[in-house]
């Protein structure tokens, strides 16, 4: 009986997905390619300590992993806020487990106007064990702030993509309303 159900009800999602207006974001399309040239056309700033430099590797490994654009028209600046929080306690009041915060603070800023155009925080919390080396901590503490930052870096990323999908999306509405009275007699 299930089994029977199964097909019509993925034909029943496909089906409202699509009039919703679902799209993938890495579809071959016009704005796509727009989308990946604009990401490609940024800058990043602000790298002062360590997590900032490998957090800005992160980023400019996602958003141009062909290497950097001749021209930019954007420029990307971040703030990095870390904060560590102590998880596990044994009996005698040591911590054993540390919860990493890491929160950024990003805006996008037209070059040329010099207008923030885009900008959020975003945030991540990962966890990491103090352990009996000292050295082996300090290690699992370094991990973590990587993990972090990368996984900061791709929801920036994410997030910066869809921007950009949007205003492609915008432009080409634009251009098709504008020529669509031209073409009629």
């Amino acid at each position: 009986m299930i089994r029977s159900l199964r097909m019509p009800a993925l034909i029943g999602v496909a089906l409202l997905l699509t009039g919703c207006g679902f799209r993938p974001l890495y579809s071959e399309n016009a704005s796509n390619a727009q989308t990946t040239a604009s990401l490609e056309a940024i800058r990043v700033t602000g790298a002062i300590t360590k997590t900032d430099a490998v957090f800005r590797n992160f980023l400019l490994d996602r958003i141009a992993p062909g290497g950097a654009a001749d021209q930019y028209k954007y420029e990307l600046g971040f703030r990095l806020e870390e904060r560590q929080v102590g998880g596990g306690v044994r009996i005698d009041a040591s911590v054993t487990r540390f919860n990493l915060q890491l929160n950024a603070n990003y805006q996008l800023k037209d070059m040329k106007t010099r207008d923030v155009i885009y900008g959020g925080n975003s945030r991540s919390v990962v966890a990491y064990d103090v352990l009996n080396s000292q050295f082996a901590t300090v290690i699992e503490r370094e991990n973590a702030r990587e993990r972090a930052a990368r996984e900061i870096a791709n929801e920036i990323v994410l997030r910066l993509s869809l921007f950009f999908e949007r205003e492609a999306e915008q432009e080409l509405a634009a251009e098709t309303t504008e020529a669509a009275p031209a073409d009629a007699p």
